[in-house]
């Protein structure tokens, strides 16, 4: 019976043996044949898949690897050490990276400068993950990404938007003339022309006789009118060109503004102003004046606030620049976005001024919390 028992046993266990060399045999078939689709699709990608064990040599390479490097078919990865496709200046890099990878903390994608055998090089991207067989590392694996084309299109970007901010300035440079000229204009000719023409309505009242009175009285009320318009012409031009900080300087150009403002609005202001004239270059002073005066400009117009504070103060390389005030606010983006909104390209030319002066311009607003913005710009070297 025990002699029986143990056959059946063996039995049992040659059959259990088959069944698992079976399975085995399916497994490996399996794997053999996602290795070949693997291979397949590495084969079709046109970037570098890698293998390298951890002396650094290559292990494996994809059909693409020889061709990007300039190597000939069958020779890429036979006892070539990774090192020698980077740059002399990035190999330590990439060898304490390979030592992160390999330790378990993934550093993600990193940018490498790369060699090809005729000594050319070309920026890469370099994603890698850590090889390990029964538990024990053995190496990394990984792609490597050419970005030339990517870095081609980010140097014609950064060209397209220096062009395009060197036009800016010039725009805005020719518009500050223009202003200039036309205030010029309407200071000398416009003004002038006034003037001389409430002389001579004076002139036309004093040769009235006493009899005329109506004549006399309508002469008075046309001398005032002139008055008017002589002071709308002469607060235009100041408003419109830059002689105010010719004549009082940046701060008190500024000062004078925001008393103007508060004159005629109902927004109580207050002033906390350090010296700074001696800070900017004319051109600079001019284009700070402008970038307030449009801020106070789009708060009078559109915020409804009842409190403006300004706060301007000396940082050790830089002045800061602060305007907050308790209106409606706005959501940035909205206003920004809608091209042909007076307020968003008022907005633009801020930013567009900012970064004329080096500096950074930033705008906080919320609705119903009032909006602030800051200003930092780089002190000049010289003064005015």
């Amino acid at each position: 019976m025990y002699g029986k028992l143990s056959y059946e046993k063996l039995q049992e266990k040659i059959k259990a043996l088959e069944k698992d060399a079976i399975e085995y045999r399916q497994v490996e078939n399996i794997l053999r044949e996602n290795g070949e689709k693997y291979k397949e699709l590495a084969e079709l990608l046109p970037q570098t898949l890698f293998e390298i064990d951890l002396a650094g040599n290559l292990s494996f390479s994809n059909r693409n690897s020889p061709q990007s490097f300039g190597y000939a078919q069958g020779v890429f990865d036979k006892g070539l050490n990774a090192m020698e496709l980077f740059v002399p200046e990035d190999r330590d890099r990439f060898s304490a990276n390979k030592k992160r990878t390999l330790r378990g903390n993934n550093t993600g994608g990193s940018e490498y400068t790369m060699l090809r055998k005729d000594g050319s090089t070309f920026p890469v991207v370099i994603y890698s993950n850590p090889m390990s067989r029964d538990g024990k590392s053995v190496g990394l694996k990984g792609i490597i990404i050419d970005i030339s084309e990517v870095r081609k299109k980010d140097m014609l970007l950064r060209e397209s938007e220096r062009k395009l901010r060197l036009l800016s300035s010039h725009l805005l440079t020719v518009q500050e003339r223009e202003r200039r000229r036309i205030s010029m204009e309407l200071h000398d000719e416009v003004g002038q022309s006034l003037t001389v023409l409430k002389l001579q309505i004076r002139s036309i009242k004093n040769k009235l006789n006493n009899s005329q009175t109506d004549l006399k009285e309508d002469c008075v009320e046309i001398l005032k009118y002139v008055d008017q318009t002589i002071e709308n012409v002469r607060r235009f031009s100041r408003d419109f060109g830059s002689s105010i900080l010719e004549d009082m300087g940046l701060c008190a150009a500024l000062r004078w503004l925001a008393e103007k403002f508060e004159k005629h609005s109902n927004i109580n202001i207050s002033l906390d102003i350090e010296k700074i004239d001696n800070l900017f270059t004319r051109e600079s002073q001019i284009i700070v004046y402008r970038i307030f005066q449009e801020a106070i400009t789009n708060i009078d117009k559109h915020a409804h606030a009842d409190h403006l504070s300004i706060v301007i103060m000396k940082k050790k390389k830089y002045v800061f620049f602060q305007i907050d005030d308790d209106g409606k606010g706005f959501e940035k983006k909205q206003i920004v976005n809608k091209g042909s909104d007076v307020t968003g390209l008022g907005l633009t030319a801020m930013d567009e001024r900012a970064k004329m002066l080096g500096g950074t311009l930033k705008i906080f607003s919320q609705k119903q919390r009032g909006t602030r913005i800051t200003l930092n710009v780089p002190i000049c070297e010289k003064g005015n």
